[in-house]
């Protein structure tokens, strides 16, 4: 990790990877008591078609903080390339001066970046996820409680 860019950074990587694998986690859990359920074939594969939703939201989300790590590593490697130093000695000062600020953008806007659609398209698509997540799960507490 780059101590250059900060903690706060570190951080929300971190923080967004929690609620991915979180949201990952539970979605994969509600398989089982579905499993268990006596319901009828047709609203097994309603609810498995909207399970696939779920999935669509999350891995989309997943694929797009992998493109963007990927990014930020290429960013980093061609200023150390240019520079001629370590990519640990790459400074978010560098980073700034090529334009680059908002590749850093994880889940809030860093000084001096530009974008807001990295921002806007990942809190959609986490958002999304959890509430299609929460529809789900009423969805299993319905199957539970009706006759």
């Amino acid at each position: 990790m780059l101590p250059s860019l900060g903690e706060q950074w570190q951080q929300e990587r971190r923080l967004l990877g929690v609620l991915l694998r979180l949201c990952f986690g539970v979605a994969g859990l509600l398989w089982i008591p579905l499993s268990l359920m006596n319901i009828t074939a047709d609203e097994r594969a309603a609810y498995t078609l909207s399970q696939y939703q779920l999935y669509l939201f999350l891995l989309t989300l997943w694929g797009y903080d992998y493109r963007r790590q990927l990014k930020r590593t290429e960013c980093v490697l061609g200023l150390a390339n240019a520079a001629a130093v370590a990519p640990m000695q790459v400074r978010w000062e560098q980073i700034v001066a090529a334009g680059q600020a908002s590749l850093f953008d994880v889940l809030r806007r860093r000084d001096m970046s530009q974008k807001w659609f990295p921002l806007v398209f990942t809190w959609t698509l986490l958002l999304c996820g959890y509430w299609w997540l929460g529809r789900q799960i009423v969805r299993l507490v319905e199957f539970a409680t009706t006759p």
